[in-house]
């Protein structure tokens, strides 16, 4: 009775720790080992995605893992409501469903809900985790202002990573037509933060993490009407590169 009792113990603690997916693929390991120094060297990492895309979302539940492994903390922001933020706690304490978050359609997916429950399963574990919403609603007010005055009060405060549109990552972008629209990372900058600035993309190279490229760029501002940056380093700093 002793063993089956201990048995059911050790099932429980592996239920917790171990994201949806199961065993994390050793390249989400690998990438977010790349990731945390980038995260301890300035105030705020912003990594840009595509949504719907599930490399993202696997991503940041393995980097929330490996950054609080042994008492180590983290903030996650995400491009969801803060208005939503209530529910976000009360999931995270294990009082609600992941299923009651309103989430976007044109970002929500699976791998979306996925993430959130890995999330909570850190929580309740004990993890030194904290998210946070940080979206406003564009009818309303300017996004990416509403952002950065969300994110404000954990700015050098210790690690802070967010997963957002790859624009919202954008150091600097201007318009075909000359005008600029300051977007997240480069609002930030503006106020005196360090951002790096962190986009995702997928080729036939190897995965891992290495400088943004122009050729990056031009992918990432092909749908938009947007001049492309003489250097890569204007637009961001590195990118994550996943195999198509």
């Amino acid at each position: 009775m002793r063993f089956s009792l201990h048995v059911f113990r050790l099932i429980l603690v592996l239920l917790i720790l171990i994201p949806g997916w199961s065993h994390a693929d050793e390249k989400y390991k690998e990438v977010s080992r790349e990731l945390l120094p980038l995260i301890d060297r300035r105030d705020i990492l912003i990594l840009g995605e595509t949504h719907g895309r599930g490399e993202s979302t696997r991503l940041l539940a393995e980097l929330a893992d490996e950054a609080t492994q042994g008492g180590g903390c983290l903030t996650i922001a995400l491009e969801i409501g803060s208005e939503q933020q209530s529910v976000i706690d009360r999931v995270m304490s294990g009082t609600a469903e992941v299923a009651e978050i309103v989430v976007v359609p044109v970002i929500d997916h699976v791998g979306y809900r996925e993430m959130l429950a890995a999330l909570s399963r850190f929580m309740l574990a004990g993890r030194c985790l904290t998210v946070i919403a940080i979206d406003g609603e564009p009818e309303i007010i300017e996004r990416d202002a509403w952002m950065a005055e969300k994110l404000a009060p954990f700015l050098g405060e210790g690690r802070l990573v967010a997963l957002i549109g790859a624009l919202h990552a954008a150091k600097d972008i201007r318009g075909d037509n000359g005008r600029e629209k300051a977007f997240l990372a480069e609002k930030l900058m503006a106020k005196g933060y360090a951002v790096c600035s962190v986009q995702q993309m997928w080729d036939e190279g190897e995965v891992g993490v290495s400088p943004l490229t122009l050729d990056d760029v031009a992918e990432i501002l092909d749908p938009v009407a947007a001049r492309l940056p003489e250097k890569a380093r204007e637009f961001g700093d590195y990118a994550v590169r996943w195999m198509k």
